[in-house]
């Protein structure tokens, strides 16, 4: 029986069958192939309703989470579109976060520089001897 072996049971004395790791790599593999089939046809019943105006809001959503999941799609508009939108999306949050950091940087460096030099400003005392 190829891709079966046999495995003792702990604490048992009988025996059960099991799957090999490469019977089931190869029934992963062929699941993982249908649904990555299944995604490129939901895409593209997805987009030709967006196209004729037909789809929802939550069918939108979709259509831009399977943008990245399927087989990139350079002569399609609307893939084009939203993954377009997505890398700029992406790329304004970076600069965001960028900007909020070097700003709240900036501040904390004031800050203690103002510090530091109020207290070299204050008057030392004098000591007497």
């Amino acid at each position: 029986m190829a891709g079966f072996s046999l495995v003792r049971e702990a604490g048992r004395g009988s025996c059960v069958r099991q799957h090999s790791g490469y019977t089931r790599a190869f029934r992963g593999g062929h699941r993982a192939t249908q649904i990555q089939q299944k995604k490129e046809e939901l895409y593209d019943l997805i987009a030709d309703a967006q196209a004729k105006s037909a789809a929802s809001q939550r069918d939108r959503f979709v259509l831009k989470t399977l943008c990245t999941q399927v087989k990139p799609r350079p002569h399609d508009p609307q893939w084009r579109e939203i993954i377009t939108v997505k890398k700029a999306s992406k790329r304004a949050a970076f600069a965001f976060v960028f900007v909020t950091g070097c700003i709240t940087l900036g501040g904390l460096a004031q800050g203690a520089r103002n510090e530091v030099e109020h207290e070299m400003c204050m008057p030392v005392e004098q000591r007497r001897i």
